[in-house]
């Protein structure tokens, strides 16, 4: 799941979660969209993401998900390393994504790619109507949740 992180609107939440807190912190309540890409288009749509307006801070950036991790040199605009589960994500491999609906509806502004080419490796599916059910459900079933820092982002220079 790549999550947009404009949709998060604090820092933290809890120790107690609240209804109330959890929409106040995540406000949009979109869709998500399932998508399939290959490794090579995967990397194109992470370049395109990190490139230097985003180090500006005037375009959209994202939370990535548990297990994916990527090394990025900002000084030579390339990726260095991009992983998933521990394993470099190879140009034939096909990878899943998920995509909040507002995202998934600006593809190419967002990521570079256009709908087109994403279609050439299966039709895209909305699999949810609501990404503040699933976070409320993940949460209420999920107990004593920690957050640490992975390091799943490097910027090397």
């Amino acid at each position: 799941m790549l999550l947009g992180s404009g949709s998060i609107r604090g820092e933290k939440l809890g120790p107690i979660v609240e209804y109330g807190g959890l929409v106040e912190i995540f406000p949009y309540d979109d869709g998500v969209y399932m998508l399939k890409v290959d490794g090579r288009t995967f990397r194109q749509m992470m370049r395109y993401l990190l490139r230097d307006d985003a180090f500006l801070g005037t375009t959209e950036f994202y939370q990535l998900s548990q297990g994916l991790k990527l090394a990025y040199s900002r000084s030579n605009r390339e990726i260095i390393s991009l992983t998933y589960r521990g394993i470099e994500i190879a140009d034939d491999d096909i990878f899943t994504i998920g995509l909040q609906n507002y995202h998934y509806c600006n593809l190419e502004s967002f990521f570079g790619v256009s709908f087109e080419h994403v279609k050439t490796f299966g039709t895209p599916k909305m699999i949810a109507t609501s990404c503040l059910d699933i976070l409320e459900e993940y949460l209420s079933t999920h107990k004593a949740i920690r957050q640490d820092v992975e390091g799943r982002l490097t910027i090397l220079d």
